[in-house]
């Protein structure tokens, strides 16, 4: 594990708008509801856009906006007198055009055993959850301070949060993704370097 800590690869999760910040809080000021909806989900860089299925949200404030957003007359997100939920911009809360970005590759050796990732939510918005499907992450530092190994298989990463964790590369080749939002793919074969799509 030595080796992967010291060869340890970089993924940033971040919550994406669209819109510069004077956009969104001239329509705060404007509707006086709280601009919380995000356009993406990134991960160092890459993501693509899609429409987040409501049967996919396991949450009580349904029903969704195509974008996966509470609709913004929702009293539990946004309870101000003066809220104006009619004069939201669609662009802004409803619509959602799906993207083709593609997904970035890290590739790794399977015969390594272990692949480490520095983890960083650089995000505006949101606490991220992370996981990849079939794999425990043996999380072992946290900005920056090595921490008891605590296996997970998912984590709640906080905004302005650093945490560096193990994937031990020893699942039977296959094509797994992680829950919504798929933050990461994995591709593991013994022939061919296995790559985690994050």
């Amino acid at each position: 594990t030595q080796a992967a800590e010291n060869n340890a690869l970089t993924l940033n999760v971040f919550d994406y708008k669209h819109y510069t910040s004077e956009h969104w809080m001239a329509e705060w000021e404007r509707t006086d509801v709280e601009q919380l909806c995000i356009d993406n989900l990134l991960r160092t860089g890459h993501m693509p856009r899609y429409e987040r299925a409501q049967r996919d949200c396991h949450c009580d404030q349904k029903p969704l906006t195509k974008k996966g957003c509470m609709q913004p007359d929702n009293k539990l997100m946004f309870p101000y007198p003066d809220s104006q939920p009619g004069l939201v911009s669609p662009s802004m809360w409803t619509e959602c055009t799906n993207s083709n970005t593609s997904f970035e590759v890290f590739s790794v050796k399977q015969s390594d055993g272990w692949v480490a990732f520095n983890l960083l939510n650089s995000g505006a918005l949101w606490d991220l959850r992370v996981s990849i499907d079939s794999h425990k992450m043996y999380f072992f530092a946290a900005d920056g301070h090595y921490t008891k190994v605590q296996v997970a298989t998912s984590i709640l990463i906080p905004i302005g949060e650093r945490y560096q964790f193990f994937v031990k590369l020893d699942q039977t080749p296959a094509i797994t993704a992680s829950a919504l939002p798929p933050l990461f793919f994995l591709n593991s074969s013994p022939d061919i370097n296995p790559s985690l799509y994050g």
